[in-house]
């Protein structure tokens, strides 16, 4: 994953464009990666992940870069001219903007490949804290299929409290991997999956400051979070905590706040939620699939889980 090299720009160009993040353009890296042309597309590409695959220009702009207040007009024009023609983006008739997906996605969507993961850390966001521990499993045809867990030394100490609600310690982490070392492999494991994790956004937060310090991208695939599904069918009375819900459903809670088997027991109650769906609900029902457009059609009866 190398840097391509580009001509030198001349002032002031150079120096506006690298303010506005859009200088120096940067490589693509295919699936699960989306690694391109400039800081400001990363954390469009980033933000039209998460609200699930489209959003108007207002919006978009608006995280993009930063902008606060009263958008001014003309903004269909400044996102053409910031993200026109730019891989991973595309204008839809209805002015909806639009993430382009890999292909993969689509397949993994037809084929029922899913990557349920799960985080420790050393305390509540990035880039203060850091991953201790990653574990996840494949989930292919309901079954699961295969197993990833690490333990990642963080650089830092791990915080009493979190100690003893998580069970790893200072000395468990100490001659473990560090996360350069670990998300390779951690990449590896989930390329052609699409992601399931319950509270998805508090551990992509992780992910991706990773993510950008080891390769300035963001992962690209669709994430499908069973916090919100559970909010869908579980009355809030019951709570919504990972460990509430799995009880709830019955569903046996084993370790303590460790990542794997948070992991395992998130893609059981996914495959739970997977029986109560309603007829005619759609999985990833924000996204639209530049090579498919009929894609809505083959989501086998799973649950759309953004509303854009």
């Amino acid at each position: 994953m190398s840097h391509v090299t580009h001509p030198p720009l001349e002032e002031p160009w150079a120096t506006e464009l690298t303010e506005w993040g859009l200088w120096p353009p940067l490589p693509d890296v295919e699936w699960p990666l989306y690694r391109h042309v400039s800081r400001v597309s990363l954390r469009g590409f980033q933000y039209l992940r998460n609200v699930g695959g489209c959003a108007d220009a207002a919006a978009l702009l608006r995280k993009s870069l930063n902008m606060r207040g009263r958008m001014p007009d003309g903004l269909e024009d400044v996102a053409r001219a910031l993200f026109g023609g730019t891989p991973g983006f595309r204008e839809y008739d209805d002015g909806q903007w639009c993430l382009s997906l890999d292909a993969a996605a689509l397949d993994a969507l037809d084929n029922q490949k899913f990557v349920v993961f799960d985080l420790e850390t050393t305390g509540g966001k990035p880039p203060e804290e850091q991953i201790t521990e990653i574990g996840c499993v494949r989930l292919e045809d309901g079954e699961i299929t295969a197993q990833f867990q690490s333990l990642v030394n963080p650089d830092k100490p791990i915080p009493p409290f979190v100690a003893r609600l998580t069970g790893i310690t200072n000395k468990m982490v100490r001659r473990a991997p560090r996360i350069e070392q670990v998300m390779p492999r951690f990449l590896d494991f989930i390329e052609g999956y699409i992601l399931i994790a319950h509270d998805v956004f508090q551990d992509l937060r992780f992910i991706d400051q990773t993510l950008l310090t080891l390769y300035n991208g963001v992962l690209a695939q669709p994430v499908i979070d069973t916090l919100v599904l559970a909010k869908q069918q579980i009355d809030p009375e019951i709570g919504y905590s990972l460990r509430k819900v799995a009880e709830h459903l019955e569903i046996e809670a084993e370790g303590a706040h460790r990542a794997l088997d948070d992991a395992i027991m998130t893609a059981q109650l996914f495959l739970r939620f997977q029986e109560d769906l309603r007829e005619g609900e759609e999985l990833l029902a924000g996204y639209r699939f530049e090579d498919d457009p009929s894609w809505r059609q083959r989501g086998n009866g799973l649950t759309g889980w953004w509303t854009v």
